[in-house]
C-alpha cells in the first residue's frame, strides 16, 4: 500500500480557507466602499444643502423691506428646498409693528406695498404659542399641526395636501417674536425623528432680519413723519411728489396737489397759547386723513400749511374732495378747555395736465400761488 501524501491531502483545505478569507475581505472592502460612497454622498448633499441655506440667509438679510423678505423666503423655500407652504407667525407686538411697517411703506410708494392679507404672515396669540411650544423645541410630524391649523394662511397658489409640517420658534437673542410654520405634501419631509439643525439656524437668522427691518422702518418713519400731527413731513413730500409726478406723466394719468393753510393761526397761538395751536394742528391733520382716500397722501408742509397729493385725480374730482374737507371742517370745532376753537382755512389746487407744469416743483408752486391768491382775496373782502 503506497504511502499517503499528507501535504497533498491538506492542500484543498488550505486553498478553500484562503479563498474564503479573500472573499470575506473582498466583501468587507465592498461594504466599506459602499459605506464610504454613502458618506461621501451625504457629505456632498449636506454641502449643497448648506450652500442653499447660506444663499437663502444672504437673500433674507439683503431684503429691502418686510414684504420682500417674506416673498423671498416663500419663493426660495419652494424652489430650492421643495417646501411649497410656509407661514410666518408673529406674536402680537411684532405683528402689529409688521402691519404698520407694510402700511407705511405703501404710503411711501415703495415696492413694499403688498397688503398683509396677500402675504403668508399671521398673528399668533401667546396662549396658542405656549401650547404649541410647550416642550420648548421644534414641533413636527405627519399632517398639519393641529394647534395652528385654523390660523395658517399659507402662501397663495395651487391647493396642496399637507403630508407633514413643522413649527420652529423664532427667537432673536432672548426675545421670542413668533414662529415659522412649514408644510409639504411629502409625508416624510418633517418627520419627528428628523434633524432640524439647518432650519433652526435659519429661523434664528430670520428672527434677526425681521427685527432689523421693523427697527429700520421705525427709524425711517420717525425721520419722515411730523411728530406732532403724525402725517408725513416736508422731507417726505419732496421725495414722493417727484415720484408721483413722473408716474403721472409716464402713464398719462391726472395728478392734483391740494395745498391748505390755516387762517388766523397766529391769533390762536397768541390768545390761547401754543398748546391750543398744537391741538388745532393735530385735529386738522386728523380731518385730512379721514376725508382723503387711501391712495392720497397727507403732509405737513410747515407751520400751519398742509399738502395733499391726489394721484389719478383731475381738477374737478379734486374740488369735490376739497369740498368734502371744507364741510367736515365747517361742522367741527376744536374743544379747548371751556371753549371751542374755530377752524378756518384757505386752499389752493393745481392739477396736471390741466396746469402746464413741467416739473413737480412747478405744480406745487402753482398750488401755492393759488392758495395765497385765495387768502389775498379774503383779506380784501372778496373771498
Amino acid at each position: 500500500m503506497p504511502p499517503v501524501n499528507r501535504i497533498t491531502s491538506r492542500h484543498p483545505t488550505v486553498i478553500d480557507a484562503k479563498e474564503a478569507l479573500f472573499g470575506k475581505i473582498t466583501a468587507e472592502n465592498r461594504e466599506l466602499r459602499e459605506k464610504l460612497g454613502h458618506l461621501i454622498t451625504i457629505g456632498q448633499e449636506n454641502e449643497a444643502l448648506q450652500a442653499r441655506f447660506d444663499r437663502l440667509e444672504e437673500n433674507i438679510f439683503a431684503a429691502e423691506n418686510l414684504a420682500d423678505l417674506v416673498r423671498t423666503l416663500a419663493t426660495e423655500l419652494a424652489e430650492y428646498f421643495a417646501i411649497p407652504l410656509m407661514t410666518l407667525f408673529l406674536l402680537p407686538p411684532f405683528y402689529q409693528q409688521a402691519t404698520e411697517t407694510l402700511g407705511r411703506n405703501r404710503n411711501r410708494n415703495t415696492d413694499d406695498g403688498t397688503p398683509v392679507t396677500d402675504l403668508p404672515l399671521a398673528a399668533i396669540s401667546p396662549g396658542v404659542y405656549q401650547v404649541l411650544f410647550a416642550s420648548g423645541r421644534t414641533v413636527s410630524g405627519a399632517g398639519m399641526i393641529p394647534e395652528i391649523r385654523e390660523y395658517t394662511p399659507f402662501n397663495r397658489g395651487p391647493a396642496v395636501t399637507v403630508g407633514s409640517s413643522a413649527a420652529i420658534p423664532l427667537t432673536a437673542g432672548r426675545r421670542t417674536i413668533g414662529a415659522l410654520v412649514l408644510a409639504s405634501p411629502d409625508g416624510d419631509k418633517f418627520r419627528a425623528d428628523h434633524a432640524t439643525d439647518f432650519i433652526e439656524r435659519l429661523t434664528r437668522r430670520l428672527a434677526l432680519a425681521v427685527e432689523n427691518l421693523i427697527a429700520r422702518d421705525e427709524l425711517q418713519h420717525l425721520s419722515h413723519t411730523d411728530q406732532l400731527t403724525g402725517v408725513l413731513n416736508r422731507r417726505s413730500l419732496n421725495r414722493i411728489l417727484g415720484t408721483e409726478f413722473e408716474r403721472a406723466r409716464r402713464y398719462a394719468q391726472p395728478l392734483t396737489i391740494l395745498m391748505i393753510d390755516l387762517d388766523d393761526f397766529k391769533q390762536v397761538n397768541d390768545r390761547y397759547g401754543h398748546a391750543a395751536g398744537d391741538r388745532l394742528l393735530e385735529h386738522f391733520a386728523a380731518i385730512l386723513r379721514t376725508c382723503t382716500r387711501g391712495s392720497d397722501t397727507v403732509f405737513r408742509y410747515g407751520g400751519d400749511e398742509f399738502v395733499v397729493i391726489m394721484p389719478h385725480t383731475n381738477n374737478e374730482q379734486a374740488r369735490a374732495a376739497a369740498d368734502k374737507i371744507d364741510l367736515q371742517v365747517h361742522n367741527q370745532g376744536v374743544p379747548w378747555q371751556n371753549e371751542t376753537l374755530p377752524i378756518k382755512h384757505s386752499r389752493g389746487l393745481a392739477s396736471w395736465p390741466e396746469t402746464a407744469a413741467e416739473t413737480a416743483e412747478q405744480l406745487l408752486q402753482t398750488a401755492d400761488q393759488r392758495l395765497y391768491e385765495v387768502k389775498r382775496q379774503r383779506k380784501e373782502g372778496r373771498g
